[in-house]
């Protein structure tokens, strides 16, 4: 996270997803966000809708997935949750 009261990300990195907060919501909306790609993922296709919060639900539920880091951050107007997947998230 930049360095700031704004809590700016920099730059998104793969293996990692991000959530903002505003005032009143809990850890599980973040987590209830990204499993909402469910609904963008045909799982016989594959992602069907890019740009869409398909690639946040993989990483969610990816069985490769063997470690996970989870960070929150308070700032000025809201807050942010990042969540950084080991690197075999969304590789078969």
């Amino acid at each position: 996270i930049k360095a700031n009261s704004d809590c700016d990300v920099a730059a998104k990195q793969i293996n990692t997803n991000y959530f903002d907060f505003s005032n009143g919501e809990e850890i599980e909306s973040a987590v209830n966000s990204w499993y909402e790609g469910i609904n963008n993922y045909d799982f016989e296709l594959g992602p069907i809708k890019k740009g869409e919060n398909v690639f946040e639900f993989t990483k969610v539920v990816w069985k490769g997935a063997e470690h996970i880091g989870c960070a929150t951050a308070c700032c000025k107007y809201r807050g942010i949750l990042i969540c950084k997947y080991d690197n075999n998230v969304n590789k078969p």
